[in-house]
């Protein structure tokens, strides 16, 4: 049965192996983890890439929010405004901030261009056809930020963002990253409306 992964980072990492070795090999022998000669090259290269002079590597999306919104000035005493249906680390960025929820009138989901997400009600059926056919899928958001306990001192309940809800209810992303073949793409394609027949 031909195997299509949600997600293949070996096969992204197997065309990139060897000059990642040799990456790794020279801030090993370097012996500058952080801060080194390997990190301003990159930001260097990124810079060029994005055509901007200024360009800062960090440890995460977390920490790259956190200065975003530093360099903006944000601060105690201002208002952070977040969607309801994004990954944690999205609101993780402003923690001790005051905490914004957008009104559920001010807008729909909108999901990154790394994911394919398809909605439907009966999500877990696709998912176990798909599955069956070797295709793998994924429920990336299963609840929005208002329904996790960690986000409970908001004093939001089950109905305030119901668009929210019902994506976190429905949505399944689907197979899609760089090195996804079109044959492989239209196999999937060919699965999911295999579903609807």
């Amino acid at each position: 049965m031909k195997k299509i992964p949600f997600f293949a980072v070996k096969r992204q990492h197997d065309g990139i192996a060897p000059e990642l070795r040799r990456a790794v090999c020279r801030v090993l022998d370097s012996g500058s983890y952080i801060l080194g000669a390997e990190g301003r090259a990159f930001e260097a290269e990124y810079g060029r890439l994005l055509g901007s002079r200024h360009v800062l590597g960090v440890s995460s999306g977390t920490a790259a929010l956190r200065l975003a919104l530093k360099a903006l000035g944000v601060g105690h005493g201002d208002d952070v405004v977040v969607p309801a249906m994004t990954f944690i680390a999205t609101a993780t960025a402003v923690s001790g901030l005051p905490l914004t929820l957008p009104n559920p009138g001010s807008g729909g989901t909108r999901h990154a261009f790394n994911l394919f997400v398809v909605r439907l009600e009966d999500r877990d059926s696709l998912a176990g056809h798909l599955a069956a056919r070797g295709i793998g899928s994924a429920v990336y958001y299963p609840a929005p930020l208002h329904l996790i306990p960690a986000y409970r001192g908001l004093g939001h309940k089950a109905g305030d963002f119901p668009e929210a809800e019902r994506a976190a209810r429905t949505g399944l992303a689907l197979p899609i990253f760089p090195e996804l073949t079109e044959d492989e793409a239209g196999f999937v394609c060919e699965a999911v409306k295999s579903f609807f027949k």
